[in-house]
């Protein structure tokens, strides 16, 4: 026996000089495959030196030129079968790169399943698996990704084997490691290793995030963020990135800061460091505009509206958007997109509804051709800013007849709909004798009874008023009943920050009357009854006012003749514009059909009311008055 090692050794010693001097056979130095003795001693001697394998130049050269410079997968997979027995980590991972490249750019004749299920494939996977333990962690993760990307099972052993790999170095992950390995696993099926790795990796990045963060560019934080972001990490970890941003606005370009944007708007923007750095961002895309195409743009304004909602409104950025489609000549579909969101912030841009306009007015046929959608939008549009360009007349039949098309769609926001035609003065009465049928009501009101049914009252309540003409269905009383039960619950706690200033002005609580209903439905913040000669009248009943219900017609029948009802609406920030604080079209149309019943309407508006001093709040409320009463202004000894 120790005559046979003592020959081994002198059979190894003399093979290693062979090597060290670059003299091994033709075969070889070729690239040819070498004899099985061969393949065993280099296969022992590599593991006894740590995997790192004195290479003789000419012969691996070879191999690692031919699977670097491979044009197809199958090409690779043809040198592994040929020299599976001899590739070192360095081929190993070639390989496996190359692979990846390849199928990556769609650069192979070979599909994703025509690598997997090729033979010379396993022998890939053999050859990773032997040398899987003498690989870096950073070759663990790319081997992976390959894995991954051309459709390896998580079950398979070679991606179990590197899973329990990077497990075991979990805790030595940089950030954008455990970033890059989550990427890689999310889409796996459940198993323990998945399961534990994506339970772990978060915690691992929260723990390291304060040593690691520093070191990192913009760029790669903005990567990190997102990241932090959608695993909801706790507040301190989002609140360390956003000291971090904040520390290098400088550094923000367009594109991180559309990155930011997108995390940003994930998160609420409860603090200034937060609201100051998502000002940055998007002052900075305003700035670079034209780096960005029309997608980008839009996406950043869709979700800043529907993730964030009016607490990330900014309205330079509205606008931005606005003049891109108007200076690029985007088409009515995209300038839509842009207006859909204009809508739901009540932002107003008359240039971007003229623009849409005068696209129409050029080829009123393509109305037809539109989408719902696109329909809908534009007539909110006009109806918010309660605005009929010139030339509306001439194709608003063809906006209705594309409308109607769709109501079939019990989906569609119908009376809304309706709502906004009313309010541009547009009285389809086929439409309405359609969505005022009772079983397209039950239907249509199945969905949200609360809003959708103060839509039904307000178009009830104008077609009645301001449409004598139409004679069609209209709701039922029982459900007109429960539709005015429900809008009286819906007012019930509302305040009254008028009503005070009104008792002061006018001497006494006996002069204003709050919180009525018409009969046809129409709450009213306050009604004061002005005499001929602008007195105030007194609002008296026998009945305790705080127990019984006075309808605004009921008030009108008591009043001293001469007299004018004044019925005051206080308009909260969902009736104006949140831009231009133009009272919006559809609370003008209520103003009209109360007009229309014979009372006098004064409007304020929350942000005109909050503005006032103190001492200008009652002269306001008096100046109003005046200019709504019939005859002469208010005594002065009325204004205090």
């Amino acid at each position: 026996m120790m005559a046979y090692r003592n020959l081994q050794k002198r059979v190894f010693g003399s093979a290693i000089l062979q090597l060290k001097q670059n003299r091994l056979t033709p075969s070889v130095r070729s690239g040819l495959p070498l004899s099985k003795s061969s393949v065993n001693f280099l296969h022992s001697n590599s593991e006894r030196t740590s995997n790192k394998l004195t290479v003789p130049g000419a012969s691996y050269d070879i191999l690692i030129q031919n699977l670097r410079s491979a044009t197809d997968s199958s090409d690779i997979l043809y040198y592994v079968q040929q020299h599976h027995e001899i590739m070192n980590e360095d081929h190993v991972m070639q390989a496996v790169n190359s692979i990846f490249s390849l199928q990556k750019s769609a650069n192979s004749s070979m599909t994703n399943k025509d690598v997997v299920r090729n033979k010379n494939f396993n022998l890939l996977c053999k050859a990773i698996l032997s040398k899987a333990r003498y690989l870096q962690l950073n070759d663990h993760l790319n081997v992976l990704k390959t894995l991954s990307l051309i459709g390896v099972p998580v079950t398979s052993k070679v991606t179990q084997v590197l899973l329990q790999l990077v497990a075991k170095q979990v805790n030595m992950l940089s950030l954008p490691q455990i970033v890059f390995v989550e990427f890689i696993i999310k889409d796996y099926e459940s198993c323990p290793l998945v399961d534990a790795l994506l339970i772990a990796l978060p915690i691992v990045f929260e723990a390291r995030l304060s040593q690691q963060l520093r070191e990192l560019d913009a760029k790669q934080a903005s990567d990190l963020f997102m990241y932090a972001v959608k695993k909801r990490l706790p507040n301190e970890c989002i609140d360390t990135f956003i000291m971090f941003f904040n520390d290098r606005l400088e550094e923000l370009d367009v594109d991180i800061c559309r990155n930011l944007v997108k995390s940003l708007t994930e998160i609420k923007a409860d603090s200034f460091p937060r609201r100051n750095l998502m000002q940055v961002c998007l002052d900075t895309i305003i700035d670079n505009v034209n780096q960005l195409n029309f997608y980008d743009l839009n996406y950043i304004l869709a979700r800043l509206h529907q993730r964030a909602g009016k607490q990330f409104y900014h309205e330079e950025f509205v606008n931005c958007c606005a003049k891109f489609v108007i200076d690029n000549k985007c088409g009515t579909e995209q300038a839509t997109l842009v207006l859909r969101t204009c809508n739901r912030y009540l932002h107003l841009h008359k240039g971007l509804i003229d623009y849409i306009h005068q696209k129409v007015i050029e080829d009123p046929s393509q109305l037809q051709r539109w989408t719902v959608g696109m329909l809908l939008t534009f007539t909110e549009s006009m109806a918010i800013a309660d605005y009929r360009p010139e030339g509306f007349e001439s194709y608003k039949d063809d906006l209705i007849q594309s409308i109607n098309k769709y109501t079939n769609k019990i989906e569609i926001p119908w009376f809304k709909t309706a709502l906004n035609l009313c309010t541009l003065d547009c009285w389809p009465e086929d439409f309405f004798n359609l969505i005022f049928e009772e079983k397209f009501l039950k239907r249509f009101l199945k969905r949200d009874y609360d809003e959708d049914g103060i839509e039904v009252l307000e178009v009830y309540q104008a077609v009645c008023t301001l449409c004598p003409s139409y004679s069609g269905n209209l709701p039922s009383d029982d459900l007109l009943k429960m539709l005015i039960e429900a809008q009286k619950k819906r007012t019930i706690d509302l305040d009254s920050p008028l009503l005070g200033a009104f008792q002061t002005g006018l001497s006494g609580r006996s002069y204003v009357c709050s919180s009525l209903f018409s009969k046809l439905g129409h709450f009213i913040d306050h009604v004061v009854v002005m005499r001929k000669g602008g007195y105030a009248a007194a609002i008296n009943f026998e009945d305790d006012l705080s127990k019984t219900e006075i309808n605004l017609e009921d008030l009108a029948s008591r009043i001293p003749e001469d007299s004018n009802v004044i019925t005051v609406l206080y308009l909260r920030p969902s009736k104006y514009t949140v831009n231009t604080e133009r009272i919006i079209g559809q609370e003008n149309l209520k103003m009209r059909v109360l007009e229309a019943m014979g009372y006098s309407v004064v409007q304020v508006t929350e942000s005109v009311w909050n503005n006032l001093l103190d001492g200008e709040k009652i002269p306001y409320l008096m100046q109003e008055l005046k200019n709504k009463s019939s005859d002469l202004e208010v005594p002065e000894a009325a204004i205090v």
